[in-house]
């Protein structure tokens, strides 16, 4: 695994978990237990990643950040509150398409 996919997943992760606070501080206790899961698993398959020096848990970090991204749309599909469904949205798409990218260019 590169430092680069290493890197934008842990700040992925931590942007996850600062949009559930901001969903948390709107009223939205799902939105924080929902981040708080989903970045908690992210930072440890990754870290695991780096550990190991195996692929496989990346795989389960991006399956982590496509269920980000699917409860975000959802979240967003019932709120209609812009911030901070949407912002999740981009980041998690941000995510996912660099992390496919990084993958696709050298050995993750």
């Amino acid at each position: 695994m590169n430092r680069s996919t290493f890197f934008i997943a842990i700040l992925y992760a931590l942007t996850v978990i600062m949009l559930g606070i901001m969903g948390y501080q709107a009223g939205s206790v799902v939105s924080l237990v929902a981040s708080l899961i989903i970045g908690i698993f992210i930072l440890i398959f990754m870290f695991l990643a780096l550990a190991l020096k195996r692929n496989w848990p990346v795989f389960f970090a991006l399956i982590s950040v496509v269920a980000a991204l699917s409860f975000f749309i959802y979240r967003f599909s019932v709120t209609k509150n812009f911030m901070p469904a949407v912002m999740a949205i981009f980041s998690a798409l941000v995510a996912f398409l660099l992390t496919i990218w990084l993958a696709s260019r050298k050995k993750i």
